[in-house]
């Protein structure tokens, strides 16, 4: 393989750190490089040294065998400076695995040396270092500080002077407020004799009291002085002592007396003889003010004026007792108490003492007459019982003519409430003559997924992630297709980092499209420009547009995971081609060759050489792009010799 190299350093105004290089590859036959390939560099410090200074990889783009890399320029790999200092420096390449090209080349220096070595002057700019030296002492030290020899400055050299220093002679005496407030605030002070606070006279003493001691004025001396509160006065008035009695309470010693007769308290105690005005009816002293006298009473009953204690006029035979009856007492023998209708249940637990038909309630719980193994519910003297309703859930079986949809399921009831028996009620039931569609309370759009397992529980037709609503979305078209949810060609909700809408193709197997071009609105990001083609219609490229060396490309994102691709297109052969080829690549791939030869109709080229070639490419494929590029072998301008491509399709799955 031949190649040819052009070498030169990136334009940089500091030292440079990476390197910028071009060149073409050739074939053994020729024929230039295309598509996508790995690119070893490798720095040598001579033509036959066998260790590398510096190896990088690069995957690089070829377009007709030429190409351009950066060298170094990937942070965590890039060309150390020290070693751009090294004399002589030969570069090393690798195409793929193949074996490395030889001889190697040497770097040669292109627009600035590869190490700047000393600078002599620095002019503008700015200057990041760790220390400064001059003459070889350090002046600033790595803080930015400067250490250097003390400087010498001269007064009448400063500028910004204050007014008061301006003569060069400290003759300022005069305190500021400030300065002022400051020295009193945080300082003891001395007043002089006669210092007053806001025009009134300071009270001092010239040594301090003593405990238990106030300050007294002597107006003799007119001064102050310490001493002792001499008020001797402890005499109550006779305001005061009223003052004291009304206003605070007393506790009086005993023997007190107001008057010369003692005073009454709570604990005090009178003979009743010596109370006078007592209330008629407590002065018999029984504390009764309501009892009446036996003969003021009127309308006593017979059976009671007769006055022996006796309200009934009834006699009962030896071994009677009196029991009530209709609110009337009457005398009965004492086994009507025990058990009343003879049945041998006792009165308490009898459910009716008055009929030996109904018997015992501990067999009986509800009384209705069916023993407790029998009642579905022996609390509840209208519920079923088993031999009619098995499952007791209420409806009787078909044998007792009920319409219980299943006599051994109590969760199932009754056909005039379910028509199909799968436990949703007729008003409830999605379809009540389909058991397979349940409660539309429990599944809103009635498509069979109850709400809680329901993507969208608006729309019958989507569910389990079928790809027909936007709360549905799939993850890819083979999802929905593997999953038995397809519903034909078209689009549908997917899922990838967001949700948006795709072009399926189930026909062919679950199929997502990733881009479908027929350039009517124009190339669309592709290399050239449209034109139309007589009944191809618009293409992109053709007559006058795509000819000797040109080629079209564009890059597409591929959002899904995957592991096939399929690309359909038309190539469109214009003129009467000499053998010359037309070619498809993918990611620099060639999948797809054709010769053109003398055939066709007139279209839209300059004589009857036009056809158009229907393709169809396939193969694996898992990148997040695909790149796909269309080119010829034609040697002819493109008014001789021409091609254009149109309704290209991409799909993965």
């Amino acid at each position: 393989m031949l190649f040819f190299l052009s070498l030169f350093l990136q334009e940089a105004k500091a030292v440079p750190q990476s390197l910028s290089q071009q060149g073409r590859l050739l074939e053994s036959n020729g024929a230039p490089v295309n598509g996508t390939h790995n690119l070893t560099f490798r720095i040598f410090e001579s033509p036959s040294a066998s260790d590398a200074l510096w190896t990088e990889s690069l995957s690089l783009y070829f377009d007709n065998g030429y190409y351009t890399a950066t060298l170094g320029s990937n942070g965590n790999n890039p060309i150390p400076s020290d070693l751009l200092s090294t004399p002589q420096l030969y570069l090393e390449l690798q195409l793929n695995g193949d074996t490395p090209f030889l001889p190697r080349q040497m770097l040669n220096s292109a627009v600035y040396s590869r190490r700047a070595g000393i600078a002599n002057s620095i002019d503008g700019g700015s200057v990041d270092a760790s220390e400064i030296l001059v003459g070889g002492t350090l002046v600033i030290d790595s803080s930015g500080a400067w250490i250097g020899p003390t400087m010498s400055l001269s007064w009448n050299d400063l500028s910004d002077v204050p007014a008061g220093f301006s003569d060069g002679i400290d003759n300022d005496t005069q305190l500021s407020e400030a300065e002022v407030e400051s020295f009193v605030s945080n300082d003891p002070i001395d007043l002089a004799l006669g210092s007053s606070v806001d025009a009134k006279p300071i009270v001092t003493q010239e040594t301090p009291c003593s405990d238990g001691q106030i300050l007294i004025y002597d107006f003799a001396s007119a001064g102050w002085s310490c001493g002792e509160d001499k008020d001797t006065n402890t005499q109550l008035s006779a305001e005061e002592i009223v003052s004291l009695l009304t206003n605070q309470a007393l506790d009086l010693a005993q023997g007190t007396t107001i008057g010369g007769s003692t005073p009454l308290t709570q604990s005090s105690e009178i003979p009743w003889s010596a109370l006078s005005d007592v209330p008629n009816g407590l002065d018999d002293g029984d504390n009764d003010t309501t009892t009446p006298d036996w003969n003021d009473i009127q309308n006593i009953p017979a059976d009671i004026a007769d006055g022996d204690a006796q309200g009934l006029d009834l006699q009962c035979q030896d071994g009677e007792i009196l029991t009530a009856n209709g609110g009337l007492w009457e005398c009965s023998p004492f086994n009507t108490l025990l058990d009343a209708d003879s049945d041998g249940a006792l009165t308490w637990n009898d459910c009716d003492d008055t009929d030996p038909l109904i018997g015992n309630q501990s067999l009986d719980g509800d009384c209705d007459g069916t023993l407790t193994g029998d009642d579905c519910d022996d609390s509840d003297s209208n519920s079923t019982i088993v031999s009619d309703d098995n499952d007791c859930d209420g409806f009787l079986s078909s044998n007792a003519g009920g319409d219980d949809c299943d006599d051994t399921n109590d969760a199932v009831g009754s056909q005039s409430s379910d028509e199909d028996c799968d436990g949703a009620l007729t008003v409830d039931d999605c379809d009540d003559t389909n058991d397979q569609l349940g409660a539309q309370s429990l599944d809103a759009d009635c498509d069979g997924y109850v709400t809680s397992e329901d993507c969208d529980d608006t729309n019958p037709s989507a569910f389990n992630n079928n790809g027909i609503t936007e709360n549905c979305a799939a993850q890819s078209c083979l999802e929905i297709y593997e999953n038995g949810l397809s519903n034909g060609d078209g689009n549908y909700y997917l899922d990838n980092n967001g949700v948006l809408v795709y072009t399926c193709d189930m026909t062919g197997g679950g199929w997502t499209v990733i881009t479908t071009e027929d350039f009517s609105g124009g190339s669309n990001g592709w290399d050239g420009s449209t034109t139309s083609c007589g009944s191809y219609g618009t293409i992109l490229g053709g007559y006058g547009q795509f000819g000797q060396g040109a080629s079209t490309d564009k890059s597409f994102s591929v959002p899904f995971d995957h592991s096939q691709y399929e690309v359909t297109f038309d190539y469109i052969k214009i003129d009467t081609w000499d053998g010359e080829s037309g070619y498809a690549y993918v990611d620099g791939n060639q999948v797809w060759s054709k010769v053109g030869l003398h055939a066709g109709s007139n279209q839209c080229g300059s004589g009857n050489g036009e056809e158009i070639w229907n393709t169809l490419v396939s193969g694996n494929h898992s990148d997040s792009t695909l790149t796909l590029r269309f080119s010829s072998s034609l040697n002819q301008s493109s008014t001789d010799e021409s091609w254009g491509v149109d309704n290209i399709v991409i799909k993965i799955k």
